[in-house]
């Protein structure tokens, strides 16, 4: 696990850098309590850690939107740009999705559990 994980809150698309904040959560921090603090909060995931997609689609655990940042150290700087043309793309349908960003494509699959059934 990363030494800091950032829970990120996209609250609307076409407002990205109003709408980005940010919580410093340390190592002891577990990957579900990330998540649930997410859910707690209907705020998107945005990572660099493999991990949340086990918990999403193997655990089934629940969770707003995942966005996964898989770009290399030497496509660092592609990073902000690559998070815009994924909210372009997808806007506010980010929420439900589990979706993987890397340098020169995206790849997006839906979070079965966060469609809410009501009987």
């Amino acid at each position: 696990m990363n030494a800091w994980m950032r829970v990120w809150s996209l609250s609307c698309a076409r407002r990205i850098t109003k709408s980005l904040t940010w919580r410093n959560l340390t190592r002891v921090s577990l990957d579900k309590q990330v998540l649930a603090l997410a859910l707690d909060e209907n705020r998107l995931l945005l990572t660099e850690d493999k991990d949340f997609g086990d918990l999403v689609f193997r655990s089934r655990m629940e969770a707003p939107g995942v966005i996964l940042l898989r770009l290399g150290p030497q496509h660092r700087h592609l990073k902000w740009g690559r998070l815009e043309a994924a909210i372009k793309q997808f806007g506010a349908t980010l929420f439900g999705r589990y979706v993987v960003i890397e340098e020169t494509r995206m790849r997006s699959r839906p979070l079965l559990k966060w469609v809410r059934l009501t009987s």
